[in-house]
């Protein structure tokens, strides 16, 4: 079960806290205000109507009223939330990434979160203090925080460029180096790194990797390839570097995976 700590209950139109859940924990949200979200450790699962995004640690999101909102906790999770009315306060156009139907999502750079996290203590500590225009300065640093996140998106990859590092990295026959991809983006390797993960809430690194275990996945779950013949359809050298990596990631050997995935061949 989620345990709230400081919940301020500041009206019907703006409210305000700190949350923590353990993982594989399941709520429902607030659905009539619009919502900001400061993801400060672990990770959940958005589920609007069936659709799904995520919410990973350091991530800012904001979603728009609508139905329940569904959390699913991936690990132990820790947030800062903000309900507001956005009409008539602020009228400041979204430019984050819309992940999913009405919820915009990006994740911070190491060195953006904290100036977020700093603004959302803010509105914490106005509502508690609620001295003269507290409500009007909590609007004030609620447009502060859509506005920088604008900032931050326009930071990102723009959509030729998005493209283009796309099939850099699922090319696992080339494999090119990270340094290769950022000069064919005409980036700096640090710039290439903080645009992609703003633009793909993960790094270029993890991109590709999760792009590898799941074409491991599927290699394993629809042939009948040996790991040295995986091994050598995504192009990696060694077998037993593929198992450790795999293992890693899934938590059992390929084999294992295979036998799990179809167990109506283990009599074979």
């Amino acid at each position: 079960m989620a345990t709230i700590t400081n919940l301020i209950r500041t009206g019907s139109e703006l409210l305000t806290g700190f949350s923590q859940h353990l993982g594989n924990d399941r709520w429902q949200g607030f659905s009539q205000n619009w919502n900001l979200l400061l993801v400060s450790k672990g990770e959940a699962q958005l589920e609007f109507k069936g659709v799904k995004c995520r919410l990973p640690e350091h991530a800012l999101a904001v979603i728009a009223p609508q139905e329940n909102r569904v959390f699913t906790t991936v690990a132990p999770w820790d947030c800062h939330w903000i309900h507001f009315d956005r009409e008539p306060y602020m009228t400041e156009v979204i430019e984050w990434r819309e992940v999913i139907p009405g919820v915009w999502v990006q994740k911070l750079a190491k060195e953006d979160y904290p100036v977020f996290h700093y603004l959302f203590v803010q509105v914490a500590d106005l509502a508690l203090r609620r001295e003269r225009f507290w409500r009007r300065l909590i609007y004030c640093l609620i447009q502060e925080i859509v506005l920088r996140g604008n900032m931050v998106f326009g930071r990102a990859l723009g959509p030729a460029d998005t493209n283009l590092a796309h099939k850099m990295l699922l090319n696992l026959q080339e494999n090119l180096s990270m340094d290769e991809i950022a000069r064919r983006c005409c980036l700096s390797r640090s710039a290439f790194f903080a645009k992609f993960t703003a633009t793909f809430a993960v790094s270029p690194r993890k991109y590709r990797e999760n792009h590898l275990m799941r074409t491991i996945q599927t290699l394993l779950e629809t042939t009948d390839m040996s790991i040295a013949d995986i091994c050598e359809q995504v192009h990696m050298n060694n077998p037993f570097y593929l198992s450790n990596r795999f293992k890693a990631c899934f938590g059992m050997s390929p084999r294992e995976y295979r036998r799990k995935c179809r167990p109506q061949e283990n009599g074979r």
